[in-house]
């Protein structure tokens, strides 16, 4: 999204667009993002997470 300005690093937000935030855990944090021209890319379901990062 941005790099850090500490750190200097990129970083890569994940997750589903959705209109209604209410069931969003409050150990969760929703973020805004603003209109723009973005790369999007499917990653296809995977059965755990080590499958999701081999995919992306």
């Amino acid at each position: 999204m941005h790099l850090d300005a500490v750190s200097g690093e990129l970083h890569y937000f994940f997750g589903p667009v959705v209109k209604d935030k209410s069931f969003i855990r409050q150990d969760m944090e929703a973020i805004e993002v603003p209109a723009a021209e973005y790369a999007v890319f499917t990653v296809p379901a995977t059965k755990d997470i080590e499958e999701l990062n081999d995919n992306i």
